[in-house]
């Protein structure tokens, strides 16, 4: 155990001297040191060759590893920051193409787009989302013997963290400092729920997903059959599944899943000035629901455990 402490203390430690090439040389000295077979091993009572061949393999294995551990922390250290290069550069293209999307907007504007249409578009998201958020998650609540309207006063905070973010990753934290202070789950629900909904239980993206790619086709002429309907609620409710919990995560995947069927995605435009209030409340919506399913988990297995 203490050969393996000493390695543990002799990577650790030259993995944080690795900017200085000097002290980082004193540790792979050191790890030999560290690894060297003492006298007692019953490998020194080989005789000729072959005790002189372990020694030396023993050693440089040792040394092999370490330094592998050395080059795959630097191999991770550069994909960070090839990543942040690459985020640096999409920060610095985004005016230009909210500028393209504008510009995009005021032309189909002057040459008379169809805005009633959009209003009664807009009207469907938010409907959808209100009734999910004030209608059916409430029921669910209820049919589970949990007060509602109680648990949604005590989700607030995390709520209004989520409303104002756009993230309900960036939310995370705040959601479960809540739910464990204000709706008392126990942390090891709640550290376990939350990040799996955070990624699988999107109500508002699905919604998001499904009206806008309906709005979308009818707009270019596509006849849209009840088959049609039924798929499309398929559709959006598995790639909600897989939408990242960032800020205009749905309206990216909505306009992917519109490019990959051939369908012009100008409308996209026009719905883009919009779109910061509907992702507002549709990360409220979806960190409310994830708030709904981890309480209602935490009331089922908890008194199952107590009994057990």
């Amino acid at each position: 155990m203490n050969d393996i402490a000493q390695c543990a203390n002799v990577i650790t430690q030259c993995i944080d001297d690795h900017l200085d090439p000097i002290k980082t040389k004193e540790w792979f000295k050191k790890s030999l040191e560290v690894f060297t077979i003492p006298e007692s091993d019953p490998r020194l009572k080989l005789r000729g060759q072959r005790g002189v061949r372990a020694k030396r393999n023993f050693n440089d294995l040792t040394l092999l590893g370490i330094y592998s551990s050395h080059v795959y922390h630097f191999a991770w250290k550069g994909a960070h920051g090839l990543f942040f290069v690459i985020t640096g550069w999409i920060v610095n293209v985004i005016p230009l193409a909210l500028f393209g999307f504008i510009t995009t907007t005021l032309v189909q504007l002057q040459s008379g787009a169809n805005m009633t249409g959009l209003t009664q578009y807009l009207l469907v998201i938010v409907l959808a989302n209100v009734v999910q958020g004030f209608v059916v998650l409430p029921i669910f609540l209820r049919w589970h013997a949990v007060q509602p309207f109680k648990a949604m006063k005590g989700m607030l905070p995390a709520l209004s963290v989520a409303f104002f973010s756009k993230s309900s990753t960036g939310a995370l934290p705040i959601t479960m400092t809540t739910i464990e202070k204000n709706l008392n789950v126990a942390p090891q629900i709640s550290r376990l729920t939350l990040p799996l909904c955070t990624s699988i239980n999107m109500n508002g993206c699905a919604a998001f997903i499904f009206a806008t790619v309906l709005y979308v086709m009818q707009n270019n002429g596509v006849e849209v059959s009840f088959a049609t309907f039924i798929t499309w609620i398929l559709i959006a409710t598995i790639a909600a599944i897989g939408n990242a919990g960032v800020p205009m995560g749905c309206f990216f995947l909505s306009a992917s899943l519109l490019t990959s069927m051939h369908q012009p995605i100008g409308l996209l435009g026009l719905i883009l000035p919009f779109y910061g209030l509907i992702d507002m409340i549709e990360t409220a919506l979806n960190v409310w629901s994830d708030a709904c399913v981890t309480k209602v988990i935490d009331k089922k297995i908890i008194p199952a455990a107590t009994q057990t």
